[in-house]
């Protein structure tokens, strides 16, 4: 049984949690790997793991918030492992452990859990007819304009047709897990991460009606990219390699073949998680 570590050194410092858990698996009999290179010096006694083939791996173990799950999930899901996660950020929404509870990283070895797969999305940028940047997302796909306060005009298609045109911040292509990170933040939908659907979400819309648009997942996005006009704009999948926009271009974006699979040890409610994580602080106190 092999076990891929994944940490954040920015989030645990000198790799104290991911110690923990590494000693905590090995005495339950797993081999123990690690995928940070600055994690050996700190963790000599267990294997490194750089070029990055997770093939017969049990699971692999992301320390950090969502962001490093979902740095994590683009290298698990194309080998099929299922991933947990630690938290060691803020709200850890994706993530299924505290550090107080690591311990539980022991039912990786016998079995113990279930698991949720995650639908995924497909990430197309074809200029002047050519594909010039792919990627995958567990979360989304985001236009956004950049640093300079000028709005970017989009048109959004489901299968050819137009949905909507607008002139805005930009738009967020969703999965149903990622409807509880920056989409919610936009005002799109919640929607229950095993459901299977395509939200799309426009980012300060300059539009009186800029609502948000529930797909079926088969569906497939089109998102073409208006006269720019000295402006700039970019895509990026889980916020990951934003990657500049000019005019004309068209992102397309459907769901994946891929999937993540997600590591569940309880049988927490995803509405208890919901109000638990993203309640407002003055219900919490």
């Amino acid at each position: 049984m092999k076990i891929l570590l994944h940490p954040n050194r920015t989030k645990d410092y000198c790799y104290s949690v991911t110690a923990q858990a590494a000693q905590i698996l090995f005495d339950a009999g797993a081999q123990v790997y690690v995928a940070e290179p600055e994690a050996k010096a700190c963790l000599p006694e267990f294997a490194q793991l750089l070029e990055g083939d997770l093939s017969g791996f049990t699971a692999v173990v992301a320390f950090g918030g969502d962001g490093t799950l979902l740095s994590a999930a683009h290298k698990a899901a194309g080998y099929g492992v299922p991933l947990v996660g630690v938290n060691l950020g803020t709200v850890g929404f994706l993530t299924e452990l505290e550090p107080k509870d690591i311990h539980l990283l022991t039912r990786l070895t016998t079995g113990e859990y279930r698991l949720e797969e995650r639908m995924m999305l497909s990430i197309q940028l074809i200029r002047d007819g050519k594909c010039v940047y792919e990627t995958t997302a567990l979360n989304d796909c985001i236009v956004s304009r950049g640093g300079i306060l000028r709005s970017i005009p989009l048109v959004l298609q489901s299968d050819g047709k137009t949905l909507t045109t607008l002139l805005g911040d930009g738009v967020i292509v969703a999965t149903p897990t990622g409807t509880t990170a920056y989409s919610l933040s936009a005002g799109g939908p919640i929607v229950e991460p095993m459901a299977e659907s395509i939200t799309i979400t426009p980012i300060c819309a300059h539009a009186l009606y800029a609502k948000a648009f529930v797909l079926r997942p088969e569906r497939v996005v089109s998102i073409l990219v208006g006269p720019m006009e000295g402006k700039d704009a970019y895509v990026s999948g889980d916020g990951v390699n934003s990657v500049p926009l000019c005019t004309g271009d068209k992102i397309v974006v459907h769901r994946s073949r891929l999937t993540t699979r997600i590591v569940k040890f309880g049988n927490d409610n995803f509405y208890d998680i919901l109000k638990e994580k993203l309640m407002d602080r003055s219900e919490k106190k």
